[in-house]
């Protein structure tokens, strides 16, 4: 109760400080027209003439500047604009009046014949549209768009290439306002050169259906991308990277702009770590069209390998990845239009590691077990994405999305457990994906819009597993002369439904009514044959029928904005398995609350309480035993209990791009109920991993902060992040009775970026991660981490270039084990020339392996990992 306490009087004290800010706000207009005048300078100064806040007006002349940082006394409000007179007038705080107009006399000016240079503003906002100019925020080390977005107030790319901006997940990267990518726009922002980016927009409540605009209440964010002058019809870029140790880099793009077809083509090969896809099966990550499509995928049983670790990936990385693909963009006429994606991925992942783990058991008794292994991953992709988008007439649109995957996957594991075992294992997994998304929206009158949705999708994952010699799963012996076979294959097969009807209420006031029915089947078999046991199989079909009402409304009342949302639902489950047949019947409700108090333009309060339930997932229902991996079975006490959430959330967002100063702070709690829980039983060659739902409940709790800043004194971009979570788990291990365990992180990051008028600039980036994991019955396993990245860059006569960046890496603060990897790039890129040449170097220091420290509650495990080794490189670029 304490800590709900502390909470509401924090969040009461926030707005009561809050409440004493002075802000200024009003109207610019031009004295002899009466237009309102965007992109004036709004400043406040002292009486000395030192600038201490500005802004600018919007697009419809409206300005607003927040005081609570002045102390009480007075100052000059100053109102210029280029061809008009300044405006100044004197400023007492605290305020007497809050709504200051004023109107600009037209200035003017007899000049002598002059040429002059228009100062291109880097910021600027109109409505929803928050537009960058790259150049004022380059330093000549961009090469793609993924390199100007990280330098950009506001953005944030992960190593998978996801975007977000102001902390949200972008839903759609656009070239020249059309959508040529989809959901895979990482093909687009890491793939396409920097050099042809005049401006980058940032697009929120964006809705690609404009028939929904101003109807449907989204928080959606777009960036578009505007190309240079000049960049129409046929452009591209070629790179050849040629360097010792046979490595070899190529990379080619095509971009073909027109009125009614834009093209994007790409090929690329490499061995040197570089993943310019969204799909990656080195590094444990999903992109977004993989989160998009993942519900409708049937889960694979047994494990694939792939990298975590806290290193950056292509230093781990030792691969020879060929991707090609075409996306295509067609205008058939003037109201039908398609898109088309085709996507090739095909790479050989190597992978060779060293671990030792050391567990500790309840009982007093400890278990030390080692692997040496050699991992060759070999991945082959086909995608297919299209849509189809025809406007009958100008009230009603049809959208057609098809998505079609292939997937095979070859991974072979030679290794030797505990210094006496060899083993060899092959696991060939297939995964068949199609997809049909069939959406029809019909717009009713201004404030009302009706859409029906149809969707069909079909996924299969077979996965066969051979393991040389095999195990005896019951005294966990190996054989001299038989094997381990494990076959396993899911399926699902999904339909959905829905109808729903949009409005705006009462201007702002927007609801959304939806009848929704979904059936999902899945299917899953098994079968672990050994010469010694007899054959242990799976068998289950699990039908779910649900259909649900949902109603939700947003309601706005000056600064404050509350959005309820209900969703009822009726749930049919059916389950057989191994000739057992369950059916369940079920009624809840799922419920979201959502409160916003907008302090400001840029400032704003939030927050969510939500209660949601949702059904087992096929691979925590099946009964016997399936082998996933050299040495882990699983098995499952089923139960088709409802999964229980129920989340609370508050936030503080301050994002000033005009100043570029961000901070944001979030909090978030969870109670979970009806979670899978897991009983270890290990022994020196075999783990037994039995997973069954727990009815307690599970409490978790994180802590977010982001700062960014522009420092105008230092010239350099300071940007922290910093996330605190503790969360409750339960478990069992060996003999031990339920445990009840505890896990704490702490990570944070600082980003140092200076922007010096001069030839020689840096960066510096630190990370430090902590993590504890402790048990009640248990001493506590720790571990801290630190690693630093320091690059600095010289500039010579603006085409010659060179960059050095060193990194440190300590995985254990507590032993001595930092490496560090060196790393040189020198470029010549002569003014007004299409091409230029590098000469880069990359792990100078030349290390093998590096090590990582893998905690929980009840083991301590070491990794030494393979590095892709050190190599020099002389690549040349080509734009045409």
């Amino acid at each position: 109760m304490s800590t709900y306490f502390f909470f509401v009087i924090s969040f009461l004290g926030l707005l009561a400080h809050v409440a004493k800010a002075q802000t200024i706000s009003g109207t610019i207009k031009g004295l002899d027209t009466g237009e309102t005048l965007s992109a004036a300078i709004v400043t406040i100064k002292d009486l000395e003439n030192n600038t201490l806040l500005y802004t600018l007006s919007n697009e419809g002349g409206k300005y607003s500047i927040e005081l609570q940082s002045l102390p009480d006394a007075s100052y000059q409000l100053t109102v210029s604009k280029y061809g008009y007179i300044e405006a100044t007038l004197v400023l007492q705080i605290p305020l007497t009046s809050r709504e200051i107009d004023f109107e600009l006399e037209t200035k003017i000016l007899q000049l002598d014949d002059a040429i002059f240079q228009a100062r291109r503003i880097p910021i600027k906002q109109l409505g929803d549209t928050i537009s960058f100019r790259p150049e004022a925020f380059a330093d000549g080390t961009e090469r793609v768009i993924e390199d100007i977005l990280k330098k950009l107030p506001g953005f944030d790319v992960d190593p998978n290439g996801t975007i977000k901006f102001k902390g949200r997940e972008i839903s759609k990267l656009l070239l020249e306002g059309d959508d040529l990518f989809n959901h895979n726009y990482a093909l687009g922002s890491k793939n396409i050169s920097s050099n042809i980016i005049d401006e980058v927009q940032a697009v929120e409540n964006y809705s690609f259906n404009p028939l929904l605009k101003g109807v449907a209440d989204t928080d959606e964010v777009a960036i578009n991308i505007k190309l240079k002058k000049g960049v129409s019809d046929l452009s591209g870029q070629a790179d050849l990277g040629v360097g010792i140790a046979n490595r070899l880099d190529v990379n080619a793009n095509v971009l073909l702009i027109s009125a009614i077809h834009k093209n994007f083509s790409n090929f690329s090969f490499n061995n040197v770590g570089v993943n310019r896809s969204p799909w990656d099966y080195f590094f444990i990550s999903n992109s977004k069209e993989q989160r998009e499509i993942q519900g409708f995928l049937s889960p694979k049983l047994i494990s694939e390998t792939s990298f975590s670790g806290e290193i950056e990936n292509q230093k781990a990385k030792i691969n020879q990845t060929y991707q090609a693909n075409v996306n295509e963009l067609y205008k058939l006429s003037k109201n039908i239009n398609a898109r088309v994606n085709f996507f090739y991925f095909k790479d050989q992942l190597d992978m060779e590691n060293h671990s030792s783990t050391h567990y500790s058991f309840d009982t007093g008794t400890s278990l030390d077990i080692s692997a040496d292994q050699y991992i060759k991953k070999n991945p082959i992709l086909f995608f297919l994405d299209s849509k189809i988008t025809w406007d009958i007439g100008s009230n009603s649109r049809l959208e057609m999305d098809t998505k079609w995957m292939d997937e095979k996957i070859h991974t072979s594991n030679h290794l030797l457990q505990n210094y006496q075992d060899r083993l060899v294992s092959n696991l060939n997994s297939r995964r068949h994906f199609l997809y049909n998304d069939l959406q029809y929206t019909h717009k009713l009158n201004a404030s009302q819009v009706l859409r029906a949705n149809l969707l069909l999708s079909q996924n299969s994952s077979p996965q066969d597993f051979v393991l040389t010699p095999g195990i005896n799963i019951h005294t966990g012996d190996f054989t001299t002369q038989h094997q381990n076979h494990q076959y396993a294959n899911t399926q699902r097969n999904y339909t959905f439904f829905l109808t729903e009807l949009l409005g705006n209420h009462q201007k702002d006031n927007k609801y959304r009514l939806a009848i929704q029915t979904y059936f999902r089947s899945d299917h899953l078999s098994s079968l672990l044959q050994s010469n010694y046991v007899e054959d242990i199989t799976n068998h289950l079909n699990l039908h779910v029928w649900q259909s649900s009402l949902q109603a939700d409304y947003m309601w706005k009342a000056q600064k404050f904005s509350i959005k309820p949302q209900i969703n009822l639902q009726a749930l049919k489950t059916n389950l057989m398995q191994q000739a057992k047949e369950t059916l369940d019947r079920q009624l809840y409700l799922n419920s979201d609350l959502k409160l916003l108090y907008k302090i400001s333009d840029i400032k704003h309060i939030q927050a969510e309480i939500s209660h949601k339930q949702q059904q087992q997932q096929p691979n925590n229902l099946f009964i016997n035993p399936i082998l996933t991996s050299f040495r882990s079975l699983h098995f499952n006490d089923p139960s088709l209990a409802l999964q229980k959430t129920l989340l609370a959330r508050v936030g503080f967002n301050h994002n000033d791009l005009f100043n570029q100063f961000l901070f944001n702070v979030h909090l978030d709690w969870q109670q979970r109920q009806n979670t899978i829980i897991y009983q270890n039983h290990i022994t020196q060659s075999l783990s037994n991993l039995r997973a069954w739902v727990l009815p307690r409940s599970l409490n978790q709790f994180s802590a977010t902060a982001h700062v960014e800043k522009f420092v105008d004194i230092l010239k350099s971009s300071i940007k922290a992040n910093t996330t605190i979570s503790r969360i409750k788990y339960f478990n069992m291990v060996n003999d031990s009775d339920l445990r009840e365990n505890m896990g704490n992180n702490l990570l944070t990051e600082f980003t140092w970026r200076t922007g010096f008028a001069m030839p020689i600039n840096f960066q510096n980036k630190v990370q430090l991660n902590y993590f504890q994991n402790s048990s009640v019955h248990a001493p506590a396993f720790s571990n801290t981490s630190l690693q630093n990245q320091f690059s600095v860059n010289f500039r010579y006569k603006r085409a010659w270039f060179a960059l050095i960046g060193y990194q440190y890496f300590n995985p254990d603060l507590d032993m001595p084990n930092a490496i560090g990897f060196l790393d040189a790039q020198i470029s010549y890129r002569p003014l007004n020339k299409s091409w230029s040449i590098v000469l880069e170097a990359s792990n100078l220091t030349n290390h093998k392996d590096f090590k990582q420290i893998f905690v929980s509650d009840f083991y301590r495990s070491e990794m030494r990992q393979s590095l892709n080794p050190g190599f020099v490189m002389l690549r040349y670029s080509f734009r045409f």
